[in-house]
């Protein structure tokens, strides 16, 4: 049950689908490319959007203690991961 996006959230999603080379933003893999890609989407929302954790997790599908990860690491990914320099 994913939440409808508007249309800034869903342009922002293709354009980090392209930037990560993924398919589906919402597909379920554990591969670091998906892992880091709805970790930026999740922090952009958060961040900009100003949604609380219970409308981000909507957005996934997924309950709150599966978004809590996210935004816990991202922070330190941004230090240390060179694909996300461009966006510091």
């Amino acid at each position: 049950m994913t939440m409808h996006l508007t249309e800034s959230q869903k342009r922002l999603k293709n354009k980090i689908e392209n930037l990560f080379g993924i398919d589906d933003l919402f597909a379920k893999s554990r591969l670091p490319r998906y892992i880091d890609a709805r970790m930026f989407f999740c922090e952009y929302l958060r961040t900009v959007d100003r949604l609380s954790l219970t409308e981000t997790a909507q957005v996934f599908g997924r309950n709150v203690p599966a978004m809590c990860p996210y935004q816990r690491r991202f922070d330190s990914v941004m230090q240390f991961d060179i694909i996300f320099c461009g966006f510091v």
